[in-house]
């Protein structure tokens, strides 16, 4: 089942930290990790958190991600 979803990235860009909120969708949920789908490119050993009525406040580990398509690209995120 998919289900909408939001993750964030922090980002200090010298002017303090912010928090850069990408949509996703959830593919496949565990304990462990999640599987999402996003227009954005996840890069292998980023760390990305969660924090929306789904999931709870959650952070994670990029473990692998590919392109699906030319808007598109999958990954496979592992909770910390």
């Amino acid at each position: 089942m998919v289900q909408k979803n939001q993750f964030f990235r922090e980002s200090d860009q010298g002017r303090g930290v912010k928090r850069l909120h990408y949509p996703a969708e959830s593919v496949n949920i565990s304990d462990d990790g999640i599987e999402l789908i996003t227009a954005y490119l996840l890069k292998p050993a980023e760390v990305v958190c969660f924090d929306d009525d789904d999931l709870g406040r959650k952070e994670g580990l990029v473990i692998w991600s590919n392109r699906i398509d030319d808007q598109r690209y999958m990954a496979g995120i592992q909770f910390a």
